[in-house]
């Protein structure tokens, strides 16, 4: 048996495939939902998905403009070193380019949708990250976050 994995678009799933010896046939498929927001608890480690919209300065370095919406439609921007966003992002890279803030969960929120994933209050203080304005929670959907290892 050989396994493979294959993560498709947003990385919303994960599926995990198992192969028989000689890789011809598929013996299983696990298909994993990523979406957080029905999970989650205080103080877990999760990455907010975002985007490196601009460079401040293409010295070394390099420092970018880093933008999340939050669950109501306001973009918040942060400034700071690319690896601080795990951007993978150099100074001729194509922008946008993904990104991920790395936050705490504070607590989840009932929007009131019973069918629906709960809002998600997030800080970026972990990392003493805030947004240019100097806010540092926000509210999200949780489809947004991802788990991060702990650090």
């Amino acid at each position: 048996m050989r396994l493979a994995a294959v993560d498709m678009g947003e990385r919303l799933y994960h599926f995990q495939l198992f192969l028989d010896g000689g890789l011809e046939r598929v013996v299983a498929c696990l298909g994993v939902d990523q979406r957080l927001g029905y999970r989650l608890r205080p103080g877990d480690q999760v990455s907010l998905t975002g985007e490196v919209v601009a460079r401040v300065s293409d010295e070394f370095p390099l420092w970018v403009r880093v933008d999340v919406r939050d669950a109501a439609g306001r973009v918040w921007s942060f400034v700071d070193k690319a690896p601080v966003f795990d951007a993978a992002v150099g100074p001729e890279a194509v922008l946008p380019v993904v990104a991920a803030v790395r936050c705490a969960v504070v607590r989840t929120v009932d929007d009131g949708d019973p069918g629906g994933p709960p809002l998600v209050v997030v800080t970026t203080a972990v990392d003493g990250v805030v947004a240019e304005d100097g806010t540092d929670q926000f509210t999200v959907r949780g489809e947004q976050l991802r788990y991060r290892a702990a650090m």
